[in-house]
């Protein structure tokens, strides 16, 4: 039972998705130069597969902020709410995208990274309760869901959605 449920609840979950915030953070990675991903424990990892198919199947330059070593020197220098944006600020230039996944939408430390950037367009991928920051960025796609499980297989469905999307407009405008 519990796995015909579970399948239940993503087919749900995957039927309320807001296709034109979609639709928007694809026409942002488009447009951008490069694109950096960033997430705190499963969603860093969500972030780092998101990465490898922008780069494969997307043809976009992208990057992930998941460098152990880097890490550990923000969080010991900055502490853990401002180590993201204080790379992002170094790193980051004119047209480039950055992109944050939380489950809960609630990670001071993505949170801070993607606010406040005037030539850097920001992406929150985030579940139901990441909704209170949607407005501040230039797009979200919000699931509307709280299950970090649930969440995370949503999201990698998103990442593979997007990426794919991207290799056939690549493809598309290479013939």
């Amino acid at each position: 039972m519990f796995v015909t449920d579970y399948i239940h609840h993503l087919n749900q979950v995957l039927n309320y998705l807001n296709t034109d915030q979609i639709n928007n953070v694809i026409k942002l990675i488009q447009q951008s130069n490069n694109v950096y991903v960033i997430g705190n424990g499963g969603s860093s990892a969500i972030a780092d597969h998101f990465v490898v198919d922008l780069i494969k199947f997307g043809h976009k330059n992208a990057h992930t902020l998941s460098n152990p070593s880097l890490y550990s020197m923000l969080v010991n220098d900055y502490g853990h709410e401002h180590s993201l944006k204080w790379i992002v600020d170094r790193i980051c230039k004119k047209n480039d995208l950055i992109i944050g996944i939380t489950t809960s939408g609630k990670s001071e430390n993505i949170l801070r990274a993607l606010i406040g950037h005037v030539d850097i367009k920001s992406v929150l991928i985030t579940g139901k309760n990441g909704r209170r920051i949607a407005e501040d960025l230039d797009g979200c796609i919000v699931v509307d869901d709280d299950h970090t499980q649930t969440l995370e297989d949503i999201f990698s469905i998103l990442c593979h959605m997007i990426a794919i999307k991207l290799g056939e407009e690549h493809e598309r405008k290479s013939r």
